[in-house]
């Protein structure tokens, strides 16, 4: 895929802190959206992808870290305080780290029953573990998939986004068999046929259900049996070299 080289790699033409959350119609048994790329042509879609990236969770209450957006829900500098007086309670520094001065504890303490109302010595274990985990909820990848499958038409706009974000990027000279922009997307499958008909090396068919499996995968990710006798497969191999459409 890309420019033809070799020394290729996956890449996931929708990020994979998105892919994840995004519904089973979009992914089940799909390969549609993991293409292997070589390290030059990676570059070239990373970029715009990372941009993409920062420009949705910024929009989406996302942390700042520095420069960047991290896939965590902004706190206040309050709550970031009192979460991390609660999880030196919970867990305090031991060992070669030293442990901390009584001080320090009461002053940890403190912060904490402040925040609680109460007094210092009423915080029990479950008090800190409510706080540490306070704020925490979706993060905002998930939230970012939930909007975008709202509905068929949003999810659609989102799938296509990306992927028209990596046509533009890369500007591939080959893609798969069956690979295109809208794939699946119009006739609501959402699960493009490309997945049936390409195989990446190591891939193997089960001798069970016929399902298509990653060479990582000891048993069918469908039925769990173990991987065992293959069936002969038609599939298209993409180790042979270019064998698909000019862009």
């Amino acid at each position: 895929v890309g420019c033809g080289a070799e020394g290729v790699a996956r890449f996931f033409v929708i990020p994979n802190l998105f892919w994840e959350h995004l519904p089973a119609a979009c992914k089940t048994y799909n390969c549609h959206d993991i293409l292997l790329l070589c390290p030059r042509c990676r570059v070239k879609a990373a970029i715009p992808v990372e941009a993409k990236v920062q420009e949705l969770l910024a929009g989406h209450g996302a942390r700042r870290a520095g420069r960047a957006y991290a896939n965590e829900n902004a706190r206040s500098a309050g709550q970031g305080q009192v979460k991390k007086a609660a999880g030196l309670l919970l867990s305090p520094p031991t060992g070669r780290r030293g442990s901390l001065p009584a001080e320090k504890l009461l002053a940890l303490r403190r912060t904490v029953a402040a925040k609680l109302g109460i007094e210092v010595e009423l915080i029990t274990r479950e008090h800190l573990q409510a706080l540490f985990r306070r704020g925490e909820g979706p993060s905002p990848s998930e939230r970012i998939c939930e909007a975008a499958s709202a509905d068929a038409d949003s999810l659609r706009k989102f799938l296509k986004m990306w992927r028209d974000l990596f046509v533009l990027s890369v500007q591939p000279k080959f893609l798969p068999e069956g690979w295109g922009v809208e794939t699946g997307l119009n006739d609501g499958r959402f699960v493009p046929s490309v997945a049936n008909t390409v195989r990446w090396p190591g891939d193997w068919f089960c001798s069970a259900c016929g399902v298509h499996c990653f060479g990582s995968l000891v048993k069918c990710k469908n039925c769990k049996r173990d991987r065992g006798t293959e069936f002969p497969s038609t599939a298209t191999k993409l180790t042979e070299g270019p064998i698909d459409k000019d862009v």
